[in-house]
């Protein structure tokens, strides 16, 4: 088992945040070491990740109250279309506008609810869509990268959630793991409030 001085040193670096993440995923860290790099993990930058290091270094705030709240709300399908570009467009698409990272959403309310959309965007983690389930590599250079797999063999090509290309040989990998969690951010995280999180809602269910 990794012990806390060593895994608050790999904490303040991106490649050693997905080495941690890896290691939770495979139950390879106890709690102690988890509660030493939660808040570390928490300020990074990179809000992909916060997410992940929220989903294995910090306790369920799955929260009904929460969505209550926001459920009550209407939501403003204008405002919404602004919020969506400026939260959500990095990753998904919605007809000719946006990225192709996560899945697209145009169509997306012949799938949810109103209600089930709200929850799947406030808890990502609750439902991983198939096909978006990823992995984190780490290889025998001491380097690791996240992303989902596009081709598995002699060479290993994972578009990676900036929507990069990466290719890793399978004979430098060390440790492959799929985890059980998006890396999509949740509203906390991205600053969004539950106001805009209503309007964004609101857009996609009239789309």
């Amino acid at each position: 088992m990794i012990k806390n001085g060593a895994a608050r040193k790999l904490a303040n670096d991106p490649s050693g945040i997905l080495m941690l993440i890896a290691l939770s995923a495979e139950y390879k860290l106890d709690d102690e070491v988890k509660q030493a790099i939660h808040d570390p993990i928490s300020k990074n930058r990179d809000k992909v990740l916060q997410a992940l290091g929220k989903k294995y270094f910090s306790k369920n705030d799955e929260n009904n109250t929460y969505l209550d709240r926001i459920a009550v709300n209407k939501g403003n399908a204008l405002n919404g279309k602004s919020l969506f570009l400026g939260y959500c467009g990095y990753c998904h698409k919605v007809n000719d506008t946006g990225a192709e990272i996560g899945p697209e959403l145009t169509m997306v309310k012949n799938k949810y609810d109103e209600k089930s959309l709200l929850e799947a965007i406030a808890f990502p983690n609750k439902g991983v869509e198939f096909g978006y389930e990823p992995v984190i590599i780490t290889t025998k250079d001491g380097a690791a990268a996240i992303g989902f797999v596009y081709t598995n063999g002699n060479i290993i090509v994972l578009k990676n959630p900036y929507g990069e290309m990466q290719t890793i040989e399978s004979d430098n990998v060390d440790m492959m793991v799929h985890l059980k969690a998006s890396i999509m951010p949740d509203p906390q995280i991205m600053g969004l409030s539950e106001e805009g999180l209503a309007d964004i809602v609101n857009y996609l269910m009239t789309l």
